[in-house]
């Protein structure tokens, strides 16, 4: 699931670079080159006073809310039937556990924690003796 993950990040980061060299590519290749014959633009007409707004149309008053009557509270509240009584001891009956096992687990081999030393080697020794 992970390396799924980091491969589409990837592949995200790739086409992003690729998109971007193209265009950077297309950016150098429009400042190099000489800027299109445009038409000039039309004159616009001037702007001419808007007509006044209509006026906004008056909204009906509303009713008035009629009086309700108002709802009163209990003063007491109602007896709750009482909790029923648990035994004080429960009986303990003959019931026992199972033996745990006895096999142990696997040991894991230990991490090292130094780097082994590389021996150094030497050129096999001289055939023959130089005077």
């Amino acid at each position: 699931m992970a390396s799924s993950k980091y491969l589409m990040i990837l592949t995200f980061m790739a086409t992003l670079v690729f998109s971007t060299i193209d265009t950077s590519g297309a950016a150098r290749h429009l400042l190099q080159t000489a800027p299109p014959n445009m038409p000039g633009l039309p004159s616009l007409p001037k702007p001419t006073a808007l007509p006044p707004l209509p006026p906004l149309p008056t909204v009906p008053s509303m009713p008035s809310i009629p009086n309700l009557p108002q709802p009163t509270l209990p003063t007491s509240l109602p007896k709750l039937p009482p909790l029923p009584s648990f035994p004080g001891n429960i009986p303990v009956t003959g019931v026992t556990l199972p033996p745990l096992p006895t096999t142990s687990l696997p040991t894991l081999p230990s991490i090292p924690t130094t780097f082994p030393s590389i021996p150094f080697l030497t050129p096999p020794p001289a055939t023959t003796s130089s005077p």
